[in-house]
This record gives structure tokens, sequence and C-alpha cells, in this order.
């Protein structure tokens, strides 16, 4: 390095007073201790006047040292002192050029400072450079981290959706076979129906040839007692009226045992056909028990019902049955209320108050049933659903029922009346064939509706589709 470039560093010219207290810091200590060991010795060696004030101090404040390095360079007697007090080794070759101070020792020193300087920054570039490959370490293990994270969240996201769509699968399935339950139920149903009636048929037929019979029996009676009454006389046309008696129940015995025989077969079917079903219903069971057995009418003449009498006809009752939803469709969810809407000659059969409640809370009940009123109207228009309203009776004058606007059906209920129990009650005055969805939140409403047949959704489904 030239004697220009040592003597500058960043532009800045350096000496000897340029250096910082850090590289001269042993130097001056020693300084001090110097002048402090002069006063003490016999006879004392007197120190610099400036230095005196800090003798006493164990550790030299910053101030203390900034003044000696002035007295240092002040003081040539001083100087010397300190110099020949130490070594190299004490007080590092810096200090030791300042205090010895030997030809061109500004440049030397201006050079070794700039190495001193050097090497502090490259140790400082060092240190930080180690800091930050820890720091970057660091963030590749924290980047590794959440990688392993992220991979580990989407393996988790994949098998929930994995189970989510067998989940829907296994429910997708579930309903067809619940559909086909039902059709199955429903085809045993209607072959029960069918295997009552021809049982009935038979009873019937068993009790009209026994009548037959007990009618042969009389006429052949009636051909006997002549007979009878004249012994050893020729009956004349009673002998010939006795015979034909005889053939006829002789044909009459012949058809009794085929009907018999038919009756028997009919009745081992349906046994066999209602055992296999699950047997009877409860009704049809005391039914059979309030006619008694088939085959006693057949074997029991006495026992025949009289002369006329027809079995009464198997009617059955038809149930109203609730709407399936589709495949994947819930009974609580909002596409259930908008499909249920559009079935064709739905009715929709709405709580009144137990709707307008939870849909306009703030407002007084007059303003509750014109807001309903006036979005159901508005709903029937849109759907087409037929749709009627029943609140609880009112304190003031207006009619217990009244139609709106777009056949809208608005009722009020009489007194001691409620309006769960009149809904209950229209949903068993409509017709079975028509789907009836009755709208309430109320418990006792909603199971009501699907003991009698009818589809339900809830006051929150209803103002779902009014908004």
């Amino acid at each position: 390095m030239s004697l220009g470039a040592a003597r500058t560093l960043n532009g800045v010219v350096k000496s000897e007073k340029s250096a910082p207290i850090t590289s001269l810091r042993t130097a001056l200590q020693i300084a001090l201790a110097v002048a402090r060991l002069g006063e003490a010795e016999h006879p004392p060696v007197p120190a610099p006047s400036g230095l005196r004030p800090y003798l006493g101090f164990a550790k030299a404040p910053k101030a203390a040292l900034e003044l000696c390095r002035r007295v240092v360079d002040d003081d040539e007697t001083f100087r010397r002192r300190v110099a020949a007090a130490v070594t190299v080794d004490q007080v590092g070759a810096l200090g030791w050029l300042w205090l010895t101070r030997p030809e061109h020792w500004e440049a030397t020193s201006a050079e070794l400072f700039a190495e001193l300087e050097r090497e502090r920054l490259h140790t400082t570039v060092a240190r930080r450079q180690d800091e930050l490959e820890r720091r970057q370490a660091a963030a590749v293990e924290a980047a590794q981290l959440a990688e392993q994270a992220r991979r580990e969240a989407a393996a988790g996201l994949e098998a929930v959706r994995i189970e989510l769509a067998e989940a829907r699968r296994q429910i997708r399935e579930l309903l067809v076979r619940m559909e086909q339950a039902e059709t199955a139920a429903a085809r045993q149903h209607d072959e029960r129906i069918g295997l009552l009636r021809q049982l009935k048929a038979a009873e019937a037929l068993v009790a009209r040839r026994s009548s037959e019979n007990r009618g042969l029996r009389e006429q052949l009676d009636q051909a006997r007692r002549p007979a009878e009454a004249r012994p050893g006389e020729d009956p004349g046309p009673s002998r010939d009226l006795l015979r034909a008696a005889i053939d006829a129940a002789a044909g009459a015995a012949q058809t009794m045992t085929q009907a018999a025989s038919e009756v028997t077969k009919a009745m081992a079917q349906a046994g066999a056909a209602l055992t296999q079903l699950g047997g009877a219903s409860t009704d049809e069971q005391e039914a059979d028990q309030g006619h008694g057995p088939a085959t006693s009418a057949a074997t029991d003449p006495a026992g025949a019902p009289p002369r006329g009498a027809v079995a009464p006809a198997f009617v059955p009752i038809e149930r109203r049955r609730a709407l399936r939803m589709p495949p994947g469709t819930f009974e609580d969810a909002h596409p259930a209320a908008v499909y249920l809407s559009r079935v064709s000659q739905v009715l929709f059969l709405v709580d009144g108050y137990n709707v307008s409640k939870l849909g306009w809370p703030d407002l007084e009940l007059r303003l509750q049933r014109e807001r309903l009123v006036e979005a159901l109207v508005t709903l029937q228009a849109r759907t087409g659903a037929q749709t009627d309203v029943v609140f609880d009776g009112v304190d003031d004058a207006e009619v217990h029922a009244r139609v709106a606007p777009g056949r809208l059906r608005v009722e009020f209920t009489v007194a001691a009346v409620e309006a769960d129990d009149r809904l209950l009650e229209l949903v068993e005055l409509t017709p079975a064939r028509r789907p009836v969805v009755v709208v309430s939140s109320d418990r006792r409403v909603r199971d009501g509706a699907r003991q009698r047949g009818a589809n339900t959704i809830s006051a929150e489904q209803l103002l779902g589709l009014l908004r």
C-alpha cells in the first residue's frame, strides 16, 4: 500500500490523533498507571496536571482516556516515560508506534490501522455471513416444514374428499334401496288387497252354495213326506218328484264338493301369500275373526248364513303417502322446499303466526299477517302452488275465513280452537291423492302431519322461498 493510500481511509486523512480510542485503550490505561505510580515513588515523580483528577479511578472513563491521549501527544517527557515502561506485546503494534514514534511512524501506523480495520471488517462480514447463512438455513428448514405440512394437509383434504364422495355414493344407494323397498311394499300391499278380495269372494261363494244346498234339503224333505204318510200306496207323481229331488241333491252335492275344493285351494293360496307378505293387518284379522273360518260354511250347512244373504264387500281405505324427495335432496334443506313448491296440484297449509313471528318479529301481529299474506300471494303466482294460511283466532271483527288476491285462502280459527289442530284437520279433509305440504316449525304439527301422510317444511324453509 502506498503512503497516500495508507494515510487515507474512506476519503479521510489519518494521523496519530485519528486513531480510535479502542485501538489505544491499553496504552492509555498503562499511561495512567505510570502517572499513578510516579506519584507514589520517593521522591515522587509528578504526573501531568491534566491527569491528576483521574488517578484515583479504578477504571478510567472514556473522558479520562481522551484527556490522557492529548497529554501524551503534548508531553514528550511523559510519553517517553510510558514508552520505557511497556513492551510491544503489552500495548500492541499500533500502541507501540504511538508511544515510541520512530521515523515514518505515521505512515506505518496508518498502514497498520488500515490492516486492522480490514481484519475487523472481514471479521464483521464473516460473522454477518455466518448469521445470514444460519438464517437462510432456518428459513429453508421452515420452508421444508411448511411444504411438508402443506402436503399433509393436501393429503388429508383428498382423503376427506374421497370419504365425502363415498358417503354420497352410499346415500344414493340407500335412497335407491329405500325407493325400491317402498315400491316393493306398495306392490305387496296391492297383492295382499287382491288376495283378501279373492278370499272374501270365496267366502261369498261358499255362503251361496250353502244356501242352495239348504233349499235342496227342504225340497227333498217335502218330497219324502207324502211317501211316508201313505205306505203301500202308489205315490204317483210324488215318486217322480222324489227321484228328481234326489238327482238335484246329488248334483248339488257334487257342485258343493267342487266349490269346497275351489274355496280350500283359494284359501291355501291366500294363506301362503299372506304369510309371505308378513300376515294380514290388524283390521283384516279382526274382520276374519268376526266372520269365522271360511271352511265352516262349507262343512257345516247348519252354520250357513240365511238364504239370500250377501257377504260384505271388501273396500280398501286409501291412505295418503308423503312425496319422496329426489336423490340427494334432504327434507330440511332449501332444495326440498323448492321441489315441493313445483309439484303439480300441491297444497301448502301454512301455520300463519309460526312463520310471521319468525320472519317479521319486530312488527305488530296485524302487520305480520299482511306481510305474510302478500308474500304468499307472490309465491303462489310464481309457483302455482295452492296455499291456505291459518291464523289463531283474533279479537277484532275479522271474518274467520276469506280469500285473498290470487286465490290465497286465509283462515282464522274460532274460539278455543288452535291453528295447529285446524291444520291437521285440513290435512285429513284433503283428498288422499292430492299432495299436501304443511309449513310449520312446531314439533307437534310436523309429527301430526307426517302421521297423516303429508310432507313438512319448516318456517325457515318457507321464508327462504318468499325472499
